[in-house]
């Protein structure tokens, strides 16, 4: 007798959990890595002194991490925009679970680039 709570759907469902518990966590780290790195070229972009971070929540530096995650959400959507109607095409060609299977499989990374790559203004 097979056991209930190892069926596809909840196996799927618990992978489904994984990755957004992962998102959640990851995403907070790398907004304050970021707000540290425009803090970092703010004050002291010679110098590799740490900078205290009462000092970051400035509203220069917060307008520059609120630009930056805009970026970064709106450039996040563009796989979906650009991949859509390439799966859609895939899914009524060869079957949902072989487009499905690929769209999980072959996904662009989610990495944001790092700021520190990027020239200082």
């Amino acid at each position: 007798m097979a056991l209930p709570w190892l069926s596809p759907f909840y196996l799927i469902a618990l992978l489904i959990l994984l990755y957004e518990i992962e998102e959640q966590v990851q995403f907070p780290a790398t907004v304050r890595l970021l707000e540290n790195s425009i803090c970092q070229r703010h004050y002291d972009p010679i110098l590799e002194t740490p900078v205290e971070e009462s000092l970051c929540k400035i509203s220069v530096i917060q307008r520059q991490l609120a630009n930056i995650r805009g970026w970064y959400s709106a450039l996040g959507v563009t796989p979906m925009l650009v991949l859509g109607p390439f799966y859609g095409s895939l899914a009524c060609r060869v079957g949902c679970r072989v487009a499905c299977a690929f769209a999980t499989t072959c996904q662009p990374s989610n990495q944001p680039t790092a700021y520190t790559a990027m020239p200082s203004q």
